[in-house]
């Protein structure tokens, strides 16, 4: 068994069919990999299509939970895989068709622990086509994992973005916890710590799938609640990283930098999820001094992140910093989404 590929699903009916189906069309020798689907609770008829698929493919094997979220459903699916390499594909995200078999290929000729390519953000389920070409070189830039990060801008949290050698993983002891959102904000990076050989392939493989509802778009006021928390989590996982790192004889200052980046955005986000929120002030103030506590807030290197280097994020740092803006917005936020909540319920 060469792969073993890691579906969770919950809930996500109009989207699964599409992801299946792009994972059956790669060209690759059903026996050599399997799809391991992980119902996690779903309420809706995801469990319907999965099953309807694995009748017809004997390579699908379902495997159906109560609800423990993404990060339990991947911890499932990892102690049922028996392939060489591991690739975890979230249930609404689908993949451009054949070509998972070069990626294969090149992890096989360079021997590596971690293989990365290229993603495409998209609200549609049927861009099956990749951009790049079929063929290209599959002789790859080899760095260990710490100066991957540190040097390379396709270094991202997302789990998706690899291919994993299933061995080195389960060597690293590394897992995925339950009930937690944003595990790949603390699992990734520490999987690259381990990692001597990483590299990536420039292939348009993965589809990232916009939809509403997600984790990141839904407007449940619990869930805001459970957002900010967990991040909370992260931001403090993502601290004994960044202490790890700078413990090393020499320490990349660059991957020590993006880290710590990646870290301020959670910061960023989880005021912003506050501000949307029903907590009251006396929260942020407490979860503020902590943040200031490991170095994490003031927000400082935020804007030298790519995706954050532009006015609005500009702008809004800057009364995230300072006392005397940011709480007259709390004032108004509150008053704004709790008199929206009141119109429509």
């Amino acid at each position: 068994m060469l792969l073993s590929i890691i579906i969770p699903v919950y809930n996500i009916e109009h989207y699964v069919g599409a992801c299946i189906d792009s994972v059956l069309n790669q060209s690759i020798d059903s026996e050599q990999y399997e799809i391991i689907v992980v119902d996690d609770g779903s309420k809706d008829g995801s469990l319907k299509i999965i099953e309807a698929f694995a009748i017809q493919n004997y390579n699908i094997i379902v495997h159906k939970q109560q609800n423990v979220g993404l990060g339990g459903a991947r911890k499932s699916g990892l102690k049922l895989a028996k392939g060489k390499y591991v690739y975890f594909l979230d249930g609404d995200d689908y993949l451009a068709n054949n070509t998972l078999r070069q990626v294969l290929d090149c992890l096989e000729i360079n021997k590596l622990d971690i293989l990365g390519f290229n993603v495409t953000t998209t609200n549609q389920t049927n861009l099956v086509e990749s951009t790049t070409q079929v063929h290209i070189n599959t002789e790859v830039d080899v760095k260990d994992g710490i100066s991957f990060i540190g040097a390379n801008d396709n270094y991202r949290v997302e789990v998706w973005w690899y291919l994993i050698n299933r061995e080195f993983l389960l060597k690293s002891g590394l897992t995925f916890e339950d009930k937690r959102f944003v595990n790949d904000s603390y699992f990734t990076p520490t999987l690259f710590i381990n990692a001597k050989r990483v590299a990536f392939i420039p292939i348009d493989i993965y589809r990232y799938v916009q939809r509403e509802n997600s984790i990141t778009s839904n407007k449940n006021l619990r869930h805001y609640e459970k957002h900010i928390k967990d991040l909370e989590y992260a931001i403090f996982k993502m601290d004994d990283i960044i202490a790890t790192l700078c413990r090393k004889p020499s320490p990349n200052q660059s991957a020590i930098e993006k880290i710590k980046i990646k870290q301020e955005s959670y910061v960023f986000f989880s005021i912003v999820r506050f501000l949307k929120s029903d907590l009251k002030t006396d929260y942020l103030i407490g979860l503020l001094k902590k943040y200031k506590n490991i170095n994490a807030y003031p927000i400082r290197l935020l804007l030298k992140g790519k995706e954050y280097s532009n006015v609005k994020f500009s702008i809004i740092t800057f009364i995230f910093n300072t006392n005397f803006l940011l709480f007259p917005c709390v004032i108004f936020s509150k008053s704004y989404y709790g008199l929206k909540r009141k119109i429509f319920t």
